[in-house]
């Protein structure tokens, strides 16, 4: 059954009336139909089928049957702190981070970081990037959507971990701890934290700094990962490890 988050501005009771993108979407995208039930979440944890019942260019009027708490999310709250990439490869990655469960993206700017956003072109690249997320949200059958900032610098996004969480930074160039004895020697908590440096790696300079507020260097394997692929395998292991990605 097809999901859409609602926004705030929309209010759920007995019935719902949706107007805008979404409607949009509803009836031109998915060409839904009087009859047709969907499941609506509000963004809070909660998640609605309802049952439409007008359908019209730009109008969507629909009535509540159920209310129901929304639990697909993972217990591990992941927050990928990830270097801003060229083209839209950070596009993917915010898009495949968010269906395997990622909960936070938080863009950096570092020192080989390429791409660099100002301004108006800020304010329109955050917004795209908060509808990809969105979509990929639904797409995967989230109960939230996750969360992203305003690109930071790396030193600022290394002040974000403190002593409730755990933090990794895959390197290339790290060559005594490998992710998996990182995991079976550390307890990890609740909230975690990963650094994934641009195309050009983080400079020993960025992971001594990173090693002094306690964010631990890993290796991920033999094989070089690019930027965009070394978050999603490192959010998967970890997600791995902490049974997040069980059904049950």
């Amino acid at each position: 059954m097809k999901q859409f988050f609602v926004d705030s501005s929309t209010t759920i009771s007995e019935k719902v009336y949706i107007r805008g993108e979404l409607a949009h979407r509803i009836t031109k995208v998915l060409r839904a139909k009087i009859g047709e039930r969907l499941l609506l979440l509000d963004g809070q944890g909660l998640q609605y089928l309802v049952e439409l019942e007008r359908v019209d260019s730009g109008v969507v009027d629909a009535v509540v049957l159920s209310i129901n708490k929304a639990e697909n999310e993972p217990n591990t709250k992941i927050i990928l702190c990830q270097a801003l990439l060229k083209n839209d490869k950070f596009d993917w990655v915010l898009q495949k981070c968010t269906e395997i469960g990622v909960s936070k993206f938080v863009p950096m700017l570092c020192r080989r970081t390429i791409p660099r956003i100002h301004g108006t072109n800020e304010l329109n690249r955050l917004t795209r990037w908060k509808r990809i997320i969105t979509e990929a949200a639904e797409q995967s059958q989230r109960s939230l959507v996750p969360e992203i900032c305003s690109p930071i610098e790396f030193d600022d996004a290394c002040k974000m971990v403190d002593r409730n969480s755990s933090a990794f930074i895959p390197w290339e160039e790290e060559n005594f701890i490998g992710i998996k004895k990182a995991l079976l020697g550390h307890k990890l908590k609740t909230e975690v934290y990963i650094f994934v440096g641009p195309e050009g790696g983080f400079d020993s300079d960025e992971v001594n700094r990173a090693k002094r507020l306690g964010i631990q260097p890993v290796s991920i394997g033999k094989r070089i990962l690019r930027s965009e692929t070394a978050g999603l395998v490192t959010s998967s292991i970890i997600l791995y490890q902490a049974d997040d990605l069980e059904r049950d």
